[in-house]
């Protein structure tokens, strides 16, 4: 049964991950059932490293000349010059393409239009799987366009179950194609062995925080250096360490300079391997202003650390339940920030019983999202 995995990405955000974490599972437990393989629209997953590391995957190329590395980036005007690009080359090679290998499943992630554009006017033999996302923004061009070509999309997939209640309640999609399936995010021995790798060159050794993500308006990282900059004010000692790149690194960096933070806040930039760093940190913060799901609290809870987050939507609000598997506050309330943090460090300084059952039941619901349980849920929603 042959499964082509759409899924083209300028910049390193999580959805590739997934894919390649979705293609691992289906490959790893389906006893060569399933024979997957990527498209390759713009030379994105060349320097993926990851997909090497899969036996029997097949990579097609619907370019040799088109490149995302060539294309314009950064900001929203550049990106939707980029998108544009993309979508006039490769339209019609898509659709040739499709006729052509004539796959049974194609799972659509990301730049969506282009294939449901082809689905809305033509007929194949292939089965569409819309993989939302991410929290969709529900404008009126995209919920017509949705409503429109969801009679021929076979099924709609969500990475939390908000996102699916949202879609229904809009009433964009057929209850009867629409399913929750958690995203494939952790990999057991994958996590296990990178986090017992050595940190070259670490100037951390213990007794600090961290937080992962790229360096987005999405992260709200200048509200977390104001979290820190407050407690460093009060006298608290804390030490931050922020892995990730992106287009506000300058500004962020250009915070911790002119405030003399730097022997505080370390922006240590993106790390192929984060798992080494979070294991030996004493918890993990987050403070976005939405994810869905939000991979990076699911790992770090794997690895049994305990999370404070952002009440926002979707995916912390879903996975973390207050004061059970980890800690909420209020998106921006910065003095509840702080006495989050403090609170933390009392209780883990203190061995506190009820920190050691945070961490026990972190763990139990990132266990939720192996690429193991997404084979099952997978297999259950799409056979």
């Amino acid at each position: 049964m042959k499964i082509f995995y759409w899924c083209p990405f300028i910049s390193r955000v999580a959805t590739p991950t997934s894919v390649i974490n979705s293609i691992k599972s289906l490959t790893k437990y389906s006893n060569q059932k399933f024979e997957c393989s990527l498209i390759n629209v713009a030379n994105e997953w060349s320097n993926f490293n990851e997909i090497k590391k899969i036996d029997n995957l097949k990579i097609y190329n619907l370019h040799n000349t088109l490149d995302f590395n060539n294309l314009p980036k950064g900001g929203f005007l550049k990106s939707r010059i980029t998108y544009f690009i993309v979508f006039f080359r490769s339209i019609i090679k898509l659709h040739f393409f499709l006729k052509k290998h004539e796959p049974n499943f194609l799972v659509v992630h990301l730049l969506t239009f282009i294939p449901l554009i082809l689905l809305s006017i033509f007929n194949y033999k292939t089965k569409f799987i819309l993989r939302i996302s991410g929290l969709p923004i529900l404008n009126w061009p995209r919920t017509i366009f949705w409503k429109h070509v969801s009679s021929k999309l076979y099924k709609v997939l969500t990475p939390t179950k908000l996102t699916e209640d949202l879609l229904l309640k809009k009433k964009i999609f057929p209850k009867n194609i629409i399913s929750t399936v958690y995203d494939p995010i952790i990999c057991v021995n994958e996590i296990m062995k990178k986090k017992k790798i050595k940190i070259k060159n670490n100037f951390l050794k213990k007794d600090y925080i961290i937080s992962i993500g790229r360096l987005t308006k999405q992260k709200n990282y200048f509200f977390l250096l104001g979290v820190i900059h407050s407690l460093i004010k009060e006298k608290f000692k804390i030490k931050i360490l922020i892995l990730g790149d992106g287009e506000e690194k300058k500004k962020l960096q250009n915070y911790v300079d002119k405030n003399k933070l730097d022997k505080e806040i370390y922006l240590n930039g993106f790390q192929d391997n984060v798992y080494n760093f979070l294991s030996k940190s004493d918890f993990f913060i987050l403070t976005s202003k939405w994810e869905d799901p939000g991979f990076v609290i699911l790992e770090a809870m794997f690895l049994r650390k305990v999370v404070i987050s952002s009440d926002c939507y979707n995916g912390p609000i879903e996975i973390i339940k207050n004061n059970f598997n980890g800690f909420l506050f209020k998106q921006n309330d910065q003095q509840e920030c702080v006495n989050k943090i403090k609170n933390t460090y009392a209780s883990i300084n203190n061995f506190d019983k009820e920190i050691k059952q945070i961490k026990l039941n972190a763990l139990k619901t990132a266990r939720k999202f192996t690429i193991f349980n997404h084979y099952k849920e997978f297999v259950k929603h799409i056979l």
